[in-house]
């Protein structure tokens, strides 16, 4: 008789299970790991992708855009100009000044509007149709060439310029260098999501 070998009896109080010191190495044991890995792989991946798709630092770009239309903002409220109308002294700011006073503040309002779409803030509901980055560069153009011509209007009919008017072409042309900037070291993340709007993966 086989000493290593059980006899059925203590088989049958086992519950059929075998007991013997070769019981370690049953084909079926190991398999009790492979769950244990999956949960991990699986509790790990969604952190690894949240990590890279939205990263919680500012680029250089992003910062000037920002820092320039928060003045833009401001200096549309503060007086571009003055003339005097009779015994009166007018102070005129962006809204009052003309249409092109207006153009600038949509202007500044489309590159905040971007900002906010970059940071994943907005849907984002300009790459479908347009390029972010030519979207910016157009806005920027716009809010220079806006408040320039609106210089030399109030110039050439002797007006008092005020010093709004001074801090929105330093806005304007704070916002140009941005642009320039996203063309010379373009985003990841903006150019990841211009790929899939383009191919129909983001829709607006």
């Amino acid at each position: 008789m086989d000493p290593h070998k059980a006899p059925p009896r203590a088989l049958d109080r086992a519950g059929g299970v075998d007991s013997t010191p070769s019981a370690a190495y049953h084909q079926l044991e190991p398999t009790t790991f492979i769950p244990v890995r999956v949960d991990a792989a699986r509790s790990l991946i969604p952190v690894h992708l949240e990590d890279n798709a939205m990263p919680s630092h500012i680029n250089r770009a992003e910062a000037i855009g920002v820092a320039s239309a928060a003045v833009g903002i401001l200096v549309a409220f503060l007086p571009w100009y003055a003339y005097s109308a009779g015994t009166s002294h007018v102070s005129v700011n962006a809204f009052r000044a003309s249409v092109l006073g207006d153009l600038f503040f949509v202007a500044i309002a489309a590159v905040v509007l971007l900002l906010l779409i970059g940071r994943g803030f907005v849907d984002d509901v300009v790459t479908p149709y347009i390029p972010e980055s030519a979207a910016y560069a157009t806005a920027s153009a716009v809010a220079m060439g806006s408040v320039l011509i609106q210089l030399i209007l109030a110039r050439a009919t002797g007006r008092s310029l005020g010093i709004g008017i001074f801090l929105a072409v330093i806005a304007a042309a704070g916002l140009c260098t941005a642009a320039v900037l996203r063309r010379l070291h373009p985003d990841r993340r903006r150019l990841v999501r211009e790929g899939l709007s383009q191919e129909g993966l983001i829709t607006p």
